[in-house]
C-alpha cells in the first residue's frame, strides 16, 4: 500500500495544477494508517485552511504525523511540502495544544509557571510573521480568553481576551478610576506583545476609519444599499468608559476627554449619505450626532472656572479653566459640535448694557421674561436700555424676576 501511495504523490507532484483540489481529498496515510485530508476548512466558502496533519522524519511530537515510512521518499516529501504541509512548529503549538486549553478553562488562575510559558511561546509565535496560519493565529489569538487580568474597582482575576483589557497606564487609571467593567493587564507582561495585540496604553475612540482617498467611512455597501460618513463621521463611533466617565466626572477626567474631543472632533457630529446607487447618485443626506457625540452634548461634565461642573449649552469657551485649550479654531469648531454657547451672545449682551448670565436666563425661562416685560408695559416702565440712568438696578430687578419665575414644563 505505502509504494502504491509513493507512486500516486509522484504522479501528483508532476500536477500542480491539481493541488486546490487534492488538499481537501483523503490522500494522506497518517502513522496510526488512518487516512485524512491534507487540510480541512471551516466551511465551503472559508479561505483559511488548517493542517490536519504534519511532515516530521525523526523525533516525537503530539500532533498527527504523515507516516513517516513515506516520508522516506525526496519526492514525496517534497510533494507534501509543496501542497502546504510542513513540519509542526510553534505556531501549531499555540494553536492546537497551548490555546484548547484556555477555551475549555483549563489554566488555574494561580498556575503562574505555566502561564509565563504560554505568554512566551505565543509571543514567539507571533514573530513568525509569513507564517502560513498568521491569520488564523490572531483571529485564534483575540477570541480567546488566555490574558490574566485584574478589575479595576475589585481585586478580582479573570481571564479576558486582548479586546477586553488595557495596559495600566496612568492616563487610563485616571479614566477608568471606580470602573468595575475595566480590566487591566495583570504583570508582567512582554511589552512587544502588547503591541502586537493591539491592547490599548491609551485613550483612544472605535471607529471605522477611511479606505480611500474620498475621506468619506463606508457605513454599508452591498446593492441598492450604501451609506457613509462624509468627511471622516462615524456614527457608531464610541470611547470605551465613556458613560461611566460622565457620571463619575472629575476636572482630571474632563481634561483628558476635551484634549482628546480636539484631536477626534470629527466623530462627534457630522452627515450619513445614503443611496440606492454605488455612485451616491439621487442620494439623501442627514446630519447626526455619534454615539460618542450625543452622551458628551447630554452629560454635565465641563468645568467653568471655579470647577463647578456644567452641561455644554450652559457654558462658553471662555468659560472652561486654566488648562483647557479654548482659543484655537479647533476649540471654536469643538465648541460648536458639542453645542456650547456662542461669543455672539456675549457681544449682544455688551451691546444692551446687561450682565451675560440674563441672556442665559432669557434663552432657558423665555416666557417668564416675556411675562416680567408685559408687567412692565402694563406699568408704564420702559425695559432697561443702555440708555437708562440706573442700568444696574434695572438689570437686578430683571434678574430677580426671572429667577423667581415658575419654570415652564414643555409637553
Amino acid at each position: 500500500m505505502d509504494e502504491w501511495l509513493v507512486q500516486l504523490y509522484t504522479f501528483l507532484h508532476k500536477q500542480p495544477g491539481l493541488n486546490n483540489i487534492i488538499k481537501l481529498k483523503p490522500i494522506l496515510r497518517l502513522e496510526d494508517d488512518r487516512q485524512v485530508s491534507p487540510f480541512n476548512r471551516s466551511s465551503s466558502y472559508s479561505r483559511s485552511e488548517t493542517a490536519n496533519a504534519y511532515l516530521l522524519r525523526e523525533g516525537s511530537s503530539k500532533f498527527p504525523l504523515v507516516k513517516r515510512s513515506l516520508l522516506t521518499d525526496d519526492t514525496v516529501y517534497a510533494f507534501l511540502k509543496g501542497i502546504g504541509l510542513s513540519e509542526p512548529d510553534i505556531v501549531d503549538e499555540v494553536l492546537k495544544s497551548i490555546l484548547p486549553s484556555y477555551q475549555k478553562g483549563g489554566f488555574e488562575l494561580v498556575n503562574d509557571m505555566r502561564y509565563q510559558q504560554s505568554i512566551s511561546d505565543i509571543q514567539e509565535a507571533l514573530q513568525r510573521t509569513s507564517h502560513r496560519a498568521r491569520q488564523e493565529l490572531i483571529s485564534t489569538l483575540n477570541k480567546t480568553p488566555f490574558i490574566l487580568a485584574s478589575n479595576v474597582k475589585m481585586s478580582d482575576r479573570a481571564w479576558k481576551t486582548p479586546r477586553e483589557v488595557y495596559s495600566k497606564t496612568e492616563e487610563l487609571l485616571t479614566w477608568f478610576e471606580g470602573n468595575e467593567q475595566a480590566w487591566f493587564i495583570a504583570e508582567p507582561f512582554p511589552e512587544s506583545l502588547r503591541g502586537d495585540l493591539n491592547i490599548p496604553a491609551h485613550l483612544r475612540p472605535s471607529a471605522r476609519t477611511t479606505t480611500d482617498h474620498s475621506g468619506h467611512v463606508v457605513i454599508r455597501d452591498v446593492r441598492a444599499d450604501h451609506a457613509r460618513g462624509l468627511h471622516g463621521f462615524d456614527p457608531d463611533a464610541k470611547l470605551d468608559g465613556l458613560e461611566y466617565a460622565l457620571k463619575h466626572i472629575t476636572l482630571n477626567k474632563a481634561s483628558m476627554l476635551w484634549k482628546l474631543l480636539l484631536e477626534y472632533r470629527h466623530l462627534i457630529q457630522g452627515v450619513v449619505e445614503t443611496s440606492t446607487h454605488q455612485t451616491y447618485s439621487d442620494s439623501e443626506r442627514e446630519e447626526s450626532f455619534s454615539q460618542m457625540g450625543k452622551l458628551c452634548g447630554q452629560a454635565t461634565w465641563l468645568p467653568d472656572q471655579n470647577g463647578v461642573f456644567y452641561l455644554p449649552d450652559e457654558l462658553f469657551l471662555t468659560n472652561l479653566p486654566d488648562g483647557f485649550e479654548k482659543s484655537t479654531p479647533e476649540a471654536y469648531e469643538l465648541a460648536i459640535k458639542l453645542g456650547m454657547r456662542k461669543a455672539e451672545e456675549l457681544l449682544l449682551a455688551d451691546k444692551l448694557g446687561i450682565p451675560h448670565k440674563l441672556i442665559s436666563l432669557i434663552q432657558h425661562n423665555p416666557e417668564a421674561v416675556l411675562v416680567w416685560y408685559q408687567e412692565q408695559q402694563h406699568n408704564m416702565v420702559s425695559l432697561p436700555s443702555s440708555i437708562t440712568p440706573d442700568p444696574d438696578r434695572r438689570t437686578i430687578k430683571a434678574v430677580e424676576a426671572a429667577n423667581n419665575a415658575g419654570e415652564k414644563t414643555y409637553r
